[in-house]
């Protein structure tokens, strides 16, 4: 048990060009691990020149060696007309997977490429897992803030499109509560269909925030 006087917040953002910068979620005081990266030219722009109805959507608990195919299949479901636009994005998903696997060395993950359904509510929240990455294909990418008491964050910045970021949840297993909350805005116009990718591992998996 953790006794108030030692409880303190994790409020570090690190951010970095290197996808090495997602290893650092484990340094103490870190509460936010963001990979600044740009989406291939391609991918950004051909995703987002699809009809919403040929966007994939995943939802599955499963081992990291799957996740490629996994989204292979979902894209094929989906009808989305180019193989080759297929590839590149579970290319890219299956990367960023692999990652999180390995930094929290869990090869069991939850898998959603969609639009949360919770994204017509949108409120700051802290993620109740050990720890969640984010990655918007399309759309608005997550925004975070230092949590307060007594509401939302003063201030808060956007993950732009191709940027991962990994949180700290609650259950991550640290005397530091993370200090900083997120949320998944609204479409910036009615009917926009979002591409969000999040990953959770599945040992504490106990709902999504």
């Amino acid at each position: 048990m953790i006794h108030p006087d030692t409880l303190r917040l994790a409020t570090g953002v690190n951010t970095a060009t290197s996808p090495q910068v997602l290893r650092t979620i484990a340094l103490e005081g870190t509460a936010v691990a963001v990979w600044h990266r740009a989406l291939h030219d391609g991918l950004r722009t051909e995703l987002g020149q699809l009809t919403k109805d040929q966007l994939p959507a995943v939802r599955t608990l499963l081992a990291v060696g799957s996740v490629e195919s996994a989204v292979l299949d979902a894209c094929k479901a989906a009808g989305m007309p180019d193989g080759r636009l297929a590839a590149m994005l579970a290319d890219d998903v299956a990367t960023l997977a692999t990652l999180f696997s390995e930094i929290l060395a869990q090869p069991l993950l939850r898998l959603t490429l969609d639009v949360p359904h919770d994204a017509a509510t949108p409120r700051f929240l802290m993620a109740m897992e050990r720890a969640r990455l984010f990655c918007s294909y399309r759309g608005q990418g997550v925004q975070f803030g230092a949590a307060h008491p007594d509401g939302p964050p003063r201030e808060f910045l956007e993950l732009a499109p191709g940027v991962a970021a990994i949180f700290r949840g609650f259950l991550w297993r640290s005397k530091q509560l993370p200090g900083i909350v997120h949320r998944v805005p609204l479409p910036e116009r009615p009917g926009e269909r979002p591409l969000l990718l999040v990953i959770d591992p599945v040992d504490t998996v106990v709902g999504h925030g």
